[in-house]
């Protein structure tokens, strides 16, 4: 997992973006605004995320966090096999 700014046409960022590899090793990307802390955050949570995923658990405060998700951000999780079809509903 990593947390950093990245370069487009040779300009770096405002937004910090979440790099990290899912439980079937795919990397993927989020972007998660100009806070590095917020950004923290967000990496820590989504490395616990993929744990979850891997142990088909979600305790109760994963999955309160996973209830305040933006809908575009849990439609992410769901394309990537980090959340299911019914956690997605929910």
């Amino acid at each position: 997992m990593a947390v950093r700014k990245i370069t487009r046409n040779g300009k770096k960022s405002k937004d910090y973006y979440v790099f990290f590899s899912d439980h079937h090793g795919k990397e993927h990307s989020i972007v998660s605004g100009t806070d590095i802390g917020t950004a923290r955050t967000l990496e820590s949570k989504v490395l616990e995320l993929v744990g979850c995923r891997v142990s088909k658990y979600y305790g109760p405060e994963t999955q309160r966090w996973i209830d305040d998700l933006p809908n575009k951000l849990k439609k992410k999780f769901h394309k990537w096999d980090l959340l299911s079809g019914c956690r997605l509903a929910v």
